[in-house]
């Protein structure tokens, strides 16, 4: 028997779909699971394949102002309350996990003072990486393949591939055990609501 929420999911990832068509122009699968979100599409947006977005409470803004890119992976899902706005370029990998009300900036967006300009700088967030709840990611920054960002961790700088970063500004915590191709979503590994082509 089919339950009401496996009916409402569906619904909800039908109209995701349309309305990221209607802002991309690409009939993208995208699965929705509770509110949608805001999409932001004056920019330039590509997703990836069968990209979840889970929102029981609040919605999450995503996309691209005008002249910005975002760029997000197959298998990648993020999580309510995210602002994930490219006013520039984010690019966002394969199977990487988004906590609750992070954001992801790659613009400073105001200036600070008369002598200091408004800064645009790219932001790359590499495979399997997982930003735990609350965790700001600033432009200019990179994140390393298999790396975790600690909750409420801001990152100011880049952070290298299969480590634990933690703190405001984050800083390395320790090295991580990574067995080569290692998911670590539970969903995509064991292909629930994705099916993504990963090499180690």
């Amino acid at each position: 028997m089919i339950s009401w929420q496996t009916v409402g999911t569906a619904v909800g990832s039908l109209i995701g779909t349309i309305r990221v068509l209607l802002v991309t122009g690409r009939w993208t699968p995208v699965v929705i699971q509770g509110r949608q979100p805001v999409w932001v599409g004056k920019g330039r947006i590509v997703l990836g394949r069968r990209v979840r977005s889970e929102a029981a409470v609040r919605k999450s803004e995503i996309g691209a102002v005008a002249g910005g890119t975002l760029s997000v992976g197959s298998g990648t899902n993020w999580n309510q309350g995210c602002t994930i706005v490219a006013a520039h370029s984010i690019r966002i990998g394969n199977v990487v996990m988004i906590g609750d009300g992070c954001s992801i900036t790659d613009s400073s967006y105001h200036q600070v003072d008369s002598e200091t300009p408004v800064r645009l700088a790219e932001v790359v967030i590499e495979d399997n990486v997982w930003l735990g709840r609350g965790v700001t990611v600033l432009a200019g920054v990179t994140i390393g393949k298999g790396s975790v960002v600690a909750a409420g961790s801001v990152v100011t700088r880049d952070v290298p591939a299969g480590v634990l970063a933690a703190g405001s500004p984050a800083k390395v915590v320790k090295e991580l055990v990574l067995a080569p191709g290692w998911i670590r979503s539970e969903a995509a590994r064991d292909g629930r609501w994705t099916r993504v082509e990963w090499e180690g």
